[in-house]
């Protein structure tokens, strides 16, 4: 059962008995008539506001609302979800070689879904290796990959996700590669030991601020 009450505000089941309020601006939050408790979700957490004859509070709660349902949770991959073609994944192998073979270097791509055909569309962006002197010589490697994110237009494209290498390592999320899809929803690929016969490879689905393997 679903109800709207008057500011928009949609509930998800019955009404609870004690109503819960969102916090959103300074103003301290006023109980409705006949309404003598309520919890409010704030910054800070969770918390119960009461009023009686007597006094006004607000304290921080010590229990979930026993009211409250389990909510579980999920991602789910929406109706239309692409799929990437295995041709399209050797030729990012492939780049993806050929870069170690002559910079020894981790190398990326951006995946973007053409909103018009469905189609995932692989973008090499701009990166940057490290490169160093010694003596008359240059040498460069990088077992990390630097690259500008290239601007996607949101009208004919969707951001899907990223290939990156791993050189001849094991594939895997490193403590950056976490760090740097925590808030960036998509597909996020690892591909390694790309010298092999048989390479490794790792694939998460960050979605909400939230890993899913």
């Amino acid at each position: 059962m679903r109800k709207s009450d008057s500011e928009g505000k949609r509930v998800v089941g019955e009404e609870m008995a004690i109503p819960i309020v969102l916090k959103t601006g300074d103003e301290e939050v006023q109980l409705a008539q006949g309404v003598s408790t309520c919890f409010v979700i704030a910054k800070g957490g969770v918390y119960r506001r009461r009023e009686t004859e007597l006094f006004s509070s607000c304290t921080p709660a010590t229990a979930i609302p026993q009211a409250l349902k389990e909510q579980e949770v999920y991602l789910h991959l929406n109706e239309g979800f692409p799929q990437m073609p295995v041709a399209d994944l050797q030729k990012v192998a492939g780049f993806f070689l050929e870069v170690f073979n002559v910079y020894k270097s981790e190398a990326i791509v951006i995946l973007v879904r053409n909103k018009q055909t469905g189609a995932i569309e692989i973008i090499c962006p701009k990166q940057y290796i490290t490169v160093w002197k010694t003596g008359n010589s240059y040498s460069s490697g990088s077992m990390s990959v630097k690259y500008d994110m290239p601007e996607i237009d949101h009208d004919k494209y969707t951001y899907f996700g990223d290939i990156h290498s791993h050189c001849d390592f094991s594939a895997y999320a490193s403590g950056t590669d976490t760090h740097d899809e925590e808030y960036r929803d998509g597909v996020h690929m690892v591909l390694g030991k790309i010298t092999q016969t048989e390479r490794d490879f790792h694939c998460e689905l960050p979605g909400n601020a939230m890993n899913f393997y």
